[in-house]
């Protein structure tokens, strides 16, 4: 019998987001996001540029006998190796999630885009918008004693705009 993994309320705003289809976690640190993911029937690529993030996730997924989640070395969307339906980046400032998505355009057309910034989440509304990116929804959680802002947006089709 698998159990369930228990997420955090942040975590679980995130995972409210996520539509059907595929699942980028980039910076998917510790693996509980993806992993919970994966459980839920999401083929997850688990990007990580830290090894040991990387190690966590697998020993994670092993313990739980997850198999839809395969865990990529590397920095933002470069790893990932077709357009996800959904990417997830929570954690990192907005500068950082917006490098992030800027980099890796060329792989979100019209994908469902779920952030939760570290840091300025009116920052990070506005490089989306630059970007064309479509506001769809946002949510503000407390955990703990701090306030978080969990944002979904659209990307763009940029295929078409070529």
């Amino acid at each position: 019998m698998t159990v369930e993994i228990k997420l955090s309320k942040r975590l679980s705003a995130i995972a409210e987001f996520v539509g059907p289809g595929t699942v980028a976690d980039i910076g998917c640190d510790h693996g509980l996001l993806a992993c919970a993911l994966a459980q839920r029937g999401h083929l997850v690529y688990a990007v990580d540029k830290s090894k040991n993030a990387l190690e966590r996730t697998r020993r994670l997924a092993a313990e739980m006998n997850i198999e839809n989640i395969l865990p990529l070395h590397g920095e933002g969307l470069a790893p990932v190796p077709c357009c996800p339906d959904n990417v997830v980046v929570a954690g990192l400032g907005a500068g950082t999630t917006l490098g992030i998505l800027h980099d890796g355009l060329n792989k979100l057309n019209n994908a469902r885009i779920i952030l939760c910034p570290a840091s300025r989440p009116e920052k990070l509304c506005q490089g989306l918008r630059a970007m064309d990116f479509t506001l769809r929804g946002q949510t503000l959680i407390l955990e703990n004693t701090r306030y978080c802002a969990v944002l979904f947006a659209i990307a763009p089709n940029y295929a078409t705009r070529r």
